[in-house]
């Protein structure tokens, strides 16, 4: 799967982006939330740097939560 380009901000501290995977034949999707102890990231899928750097708290990562 290639990398996500595109960052959608829903609410303030809360974004999403998708991408295509074809070996699950399914868009798959990933949340980025802003909190006061910095990022958290469910179900990451790939993303561009430049996309990642664009997200506020990119800097500081304070976890990964996997629902699946």
């Amino acid at each position: 799967m290639s990398p996500a380009t595109d960052i959608i901000q829903i609410h303030r501290g809360l974004f999403v982006w998708q991408n295509y995977d074809p070996s699950v034949k399914a868009d798959l999707f990933s949340t980025a939330i802003e909190t006061d102890a910095g990022l958290f990231l469910v179900d990451p899928i790939p993303l561009v740097t430049e996309a990642f750097a664009e997200l506020p708290g990119a800097r500081k990562l304070a976890g990964v939560i996997v629902t699946n």
